[in-house]
């Protein structure tokens, strides 16, 4: 099967490489004096000389040091979107670990190499508590009065700053307050406290094929594309945001769901795809609270508790044998009670009242598989599309990421399965 658009970068694949780790226990490279982990504030950054700075990038305020140990008990949510397992404790802290291909950890090393090397955790402390947080080929980190850090790869102005890549966590003032962002490839898209939406990096929304999109980040100009940030003129107050390489899904303030770009047909790419290059209303039978999507379908969840699947029934995520149908292109999934969901490039998750995990979708990393704690993606893939319950009880936090799925239960406990190739399993203290 022709392996994944990726996601420009995703090709690149997180099975490309990263550097070795650093000696543990140490402060990392260009990182402020470390903090005690256990304490309750950070230590003073030491004071900079006066120096011209790029006006929209700080020195930041950062106290970054290496972990020994990961404690569950202590994890508010975890989340592996691309290779790089994330955790935002309780205490506002971010712990990351695993891939650094795309300098996602933010430690200050990175990049290609020969070799896949997992890195160990490494522990920010922000000037505020973190409450959101996004890790794939660009890192970000929200702080609870709104403030943006990013790092990573920044070929394409992903960023929102002009030159290299950012290899440690850098305030970014972009002009506003951050609620939500997104970096599922050569963009960012964020969303505002006040409801509008903004994209930095590569716009996607005119291409109208897989082709055509792979053909132009292969362009000798594609540096030359126009990559800054500008903002997206919606007709409505958006309160959500979801996305892959190909779409934005906007969920507005009434509860309606509208998509642009791209939305593909199927997994072995022969059927038509969706392509609106401004938003496009889809129409669902009652009022949506969560969004997600997939690089075929766009996943809502209803005020009720309800999943609807909207796209081609063809790539496991909705299908015609199992499913509600309620239109040629829209799915009710025989789930109830739920309260939310998320999603990968090909499969998703929903999380239900009684804390229940259930997967479903194109299974190609043994993503909606129980039993797959091994770290050892199948070969070939599988369509799966009615949900399996994944055997988790008590379930308070669950996500869906392209490589990894993660849970936290109500006892404490954390779990992370799917794929293993660059250490993202850990042993949780």
């Amino acid at each position: 099967m022709k392996e994944k658009l990726l996601i420009f970068a995703l090709a690149l694949l997180v099975f490309l490489s990263g550097c070795g780790p650093v000696p543990a226990g140490k402060p990392l490279e260009n990182s402020s004096p470390a903090a005690s982990p256990g304490s309750s504030q950070p230590e003073a950054p030491p004071e900079q000389d006066d120096q011209e700075k790029e006006p929209t990038l700080s020195v930041p305020p950062v106290v970054t040091v290496e972990e020994k140990e990961v404690v569950a008990a202590d994890i508010e949510k975890l989340f592996c979107e691309g290779g790089t397992p994330t955790a935002i404790m309780k205490n506002g802290d971010l712990i990351l670990w695993g891939g650094n291909v795309f300098y996602g950890i933010g430690n200050g090393t990175g990049g290609g190499g020969d070799d896949v090397h997992p890195f160990p955790p490494t522990r920010h402390r922000f000037p505020a508590p973190v409450v959101d947080a996004f890790s794939s080929v660009v890192s970000y980190a929200i702080t609870e009065n709104g403030d943006l850090y990013g790092w990573g790869l920044n070929y394409l102005n992903q960023l929102g700053q002009d030159g290299e890549n950012i290899l440690t966590p850098q305030k970014i003032d972009l002009g506003f307050q951050v609620k939500q962002v997104i970096s599922p490839g050569p963009f960012s898209i964020y969303l505002s406290t006040d409801g509008h939406v903004y994209c930095t990096g590569l716009d996607i929304t005119g291409y109208q094929s897989l082709d055509e999109y792979d053909r132009s980040l292969g362009r000798e100009d594609a540096d030359s594309f126009e990559t800054d940030l500008r903002r997206l003129e919606l007709p409505f107050r958006c309160q959500r945001l979801a996305a892959s390489a190909l779409i934005h899904v906007f969920l507005s303030e009434d509860g309606e769901v509208y998509y642009q770009g791209l939305l593909l047909g199927d997994h072995s790419y022969t059927t038509p795809s969706f392509h609106h290059e401004t938003p496009e209303k889809i129409i669902f039978p009652e009022k949506i609270v969560d969004i997600a999507v997939t690089d075929f379908n766009v996943i809502a969840l209803s005020e009720s508790g309800k999943v609807y699947v909207y796209g081609h029934p063809l790539s496991g995520i909705s299908d015609a044998n199992t499913d509600i149908q309620i239109t040629e292109d829209l799915y009710q999934k025989r789930l109830e009670n739920i309260i939310a969901i998320s999603s990968g490039e090909f499969t998703a998750m929903a999380i239900s009242q009684e804390g229940r995990a259930y997967c479903w979708g194109l299974d190609m990393r043994g993503l909606v598989d129980e039993k797959n704690q091994t770290g050892d993606p199948p070969t070939g893939f599988e369509l799966i599309p009615e949900p399996r319950d994944m055997g988790y009880t008590d379930v308070v936090f669950g996500a869906m990421g392209n490589y990894n799925g993660t849970i936290l239960c109500k006892d404490g406990t954390a779990y992370i399965w799917g794929d293993n190739t660059i250490g993202q399993f850990i042993e949780f203290k």
